[in-house]
């Protein structure tokens, strides 16, 4: 499967592939939270299980001959 590499480039590092998503432990979770919650600015963002079903419900995944056949 091809990657649009516009997908995981971004301007705010010179066009360099951003860098995967990770699990954090229970621990680094909470000191996010709390500097979150103090207005602190953090690298991290909190998706909910609720956001990610949302997602799948409103996501249609075609593959390149899928959009050309339509």
């Amino acid at each position: 499967m091809n990657k649009d590499p516009a997908l995981f480039m971004s301007k705010k590092n010179g066009g360099r592939p951003d860098a995967p998503p990770v699990i954090v432990s229970m621990d680094d979770l909470r000191a996010l939270r709390k500097d979150t919650q103090a207005g602190k600015k953090t690298d991290a963002s909190f998706v909910t299980k609720g956001d990610i079903e949302r997602i799948k419900k409103s996501t249609k995944i075609e593959t390149t001959q899928d959009v050309r056949a339509n």
